[in-house]
């Protein structure tokens, strides 16, 4: 075999071994799962979405109730207590329902002199959205 025959065959091994180092850093090779990752994968995904909109929708959540201490006087009305002493988002005829409920009253009775509790927020949730 001549030299140029040898030199020849070297130069065509390194060049193969040039592209197929240059190729193998290019060429991305497909993923082969095992059967049911996949849609084990998305079930999940699926599950984790829906805890997340679970936690993200529930109400707000509720403060503690803040009350205030009032005296009755000669002419109070519940009615007028309730327009007096407002509750964000709640009605006025709502508030007198939460005064009657708070301080226990039976038929909505007050008294002069009587001392009431009249909350600043709403108690519960729930009596806010009657």
């Amino acid at each position: 075999m001549s030299r140029s025959a040898v030199f020849g065959e070297r130069v065509g091994r390194s060049a193969r071994r040039s592209r197929r180092s240059q190729c193998s850093g290019r060429l991305a090779r497909p993923v082969v799962l095992p059967s049911g990752v996949f849609e084990i994968a998305v079930l999940a995904l699926i599950a984790l979405l829906l805890v997340v909109a679970t936690f993200s929708t529930s109400g707000p959540r509720t403060q503690p109730p803040t009350l205030s201490r009032v005296e009755v006087q000669r002419g109070d009305t519940l009615w007028a207590i309730a327009a007096k002493h407002p509750v964000k988002g709640m009605t006025t005829a709502q508030v007198i329902d939460l005064l009657a409920e708070t301080n226990d009253l039976q038929g909505g009775q007050i008294r002069p002199e009587e001392t009431i509790l009249v909350p600043t927020t709403a108690l519960d949730h729930r009596l806010a959205s009657r």
